[in-house]
């Protein structure tokens, strides 16, 4: 089986326009880490997005940050762990940012922060016939046109093949302390044997008892 390693958006657009032409059929691969879901075919070669892994911008004070289809989560969160900042798909550190959006992969925290298709604002991709379409913008309030993002996140390639994408991240500090459990238990033993703490609910309690007496 072949194998096409695309170093740019523009590759991308060259392997489908020849396989589109010549009617081969193509797997797109990142790190292989969904391709127990969807309904397996029968295929011709497979497109491998993983050279395509640079950090195009971070702007940390915006919380966005613009990344190619190939980079690891594991690499991005090391960057973004920098800034204070993450983003929240609980993906495996070697899955691809393509992948885990191509997937509509899900985590245990969807019920807080919502579906890992709401955090991406923005993607490049490649159709079927080989051309570069954009959908969304690098603004988390946008409501020009269609949001072909969001359908393009969780097809599975079927749709287009992302080569780069623009997310909206969270913070890291409350995450961090939600995780590490050990630091939450003694932040909460310190909490119970402080007498700063029962001094201040002591005196708190009085002045409540005490305008209750007056009325």
């Amino acid at each position: 089986m072949d194998l096409i390693h695309p170093a740019s958006a523009a590759d991308v657009m060259d392997a489908m326009s020849d396989a589109n032409a010549s009617g081969r059929r193509l797997l797109v691969v990142g790190r292989r880490r969904h391709l127990d879901k969807g309904n397996p075919a029968d295929v011709d070669a497979e497109l491998w997005t993983t050279q395509l892994d640079r950090l195009v911008s971070y702007e940390p004070a915006e919380m966005i940050v613009v990344v190619e289809a190939g980079m690891r989560v594991g690499e991005l969160g090391r960057v973004l762990a920098e800034g204070g900042q993450e983003w929240p798909s609980d993906a495996p550190p070697e899955a691809t940012v393509g992948g885990v959006i191509a997937s509509g992969a899900s985590c245990v925290r969807r019920l807080k922060i919502g579906a890992l298709r709401d955090t991406v604002l923005e993607i490049r991709a490649v159709t079927g016939d080989g051309r570069l379409i954009r959908s969304g913008a690098r603004t988390v309030k946008n409501v020009t046109g269609y949001d072909l993002h969001k359908m393009v996140a969780g097809s599975l390639g079927t749709l287009a093949i992302v080569v780069a994408a623009t997310q909206f991240l969270a913070a890291l500090l409350l995450q961090d302390f939600a995780d590490n459990t050990a630091r939450a238990a003694g932040f909460i033993a310190g909490v119970v044997i402080s007498p700063i703490i029962f001094l201040g609910a002591a005196l708190l309690y009085e002045d409540q008892v005490a305008r209750l007496r007056r009325r």
